[in-house]
């Protein structure tokens, strides 16, 4: 008999998985967890990484037009606190992801590349009680993940960003 339940409760678990699948995507980097569908249209300008360790800037520029059948370019800047080029990259971006992965290169004088994911969440700040959606007043909150091999094993290290300014 308890054979039976254990096999039922594994059944239900397997079944209720999908649903689970469709409703919520990657669950890190937590507490955020449920991606936003990616906010285009506010990405190009300068952004903040609001870590100190880290620190530094991002530079988001996207070359195209909001047409659905296209893939527009997006190019990538990571810069120092001190204002000098670390990285770069590119890649095109289709408007239904709700996750960019892009490798970054080393810039001159430099030696540093990694493996960067960007994505978007819900601010997850109270507000009069209540969570936000992707949707909310409270707007979203753009996280990046830097991925690191650290003795042969993948190290992902997640990092907020805040908008400096809107490109000209």
């Amino acid at each position: 008999m308890r054979m039976q339940i254990v096999i039922l409760i594994l059944v239900l678990i397997g079944v209720s998985g999908g649903k689970a699948q469709a409703q919520f995507d990657d669950p890190l980097p937590w507490p955020w967890g449920s991606e936003c569908p990616f906010p285009w249209s506010q990405l190009t300008g300068l952004w903040q990484i609001t870590n100190t360790e880290a620190g530094g800037y991002f530079y988001f520029h996207l070359e195209g037009h909001f047409d659905p059948g296209e893939r527009p370019l997006l190019r990538i800047w990571r810069y120092t606190s001190e204002g000098l080029l670390q990285s770069y990259g590119r890649t095109h971006v289709d408007w239904n992801e709700k996750v960019v992965q892009i490798t970054l290169g080393p810039a001159r004088d430099s030696v540093i590349s990694y493996q960067m994911i960007l994505r978007s969440y819900p601010n997850h700040s109270i507000r009069d009680g209540r969570r936000g959606n992707c949707y909310s007043v409270g707007g979203q909150v753009m996280v990046f993940t830097l991925r690191k091999i650290v003795d042969g094993k993948s190290v992902d290290l997640h990092y907020r960003l805040n908008r400096i300014r809107f490109s000209p």
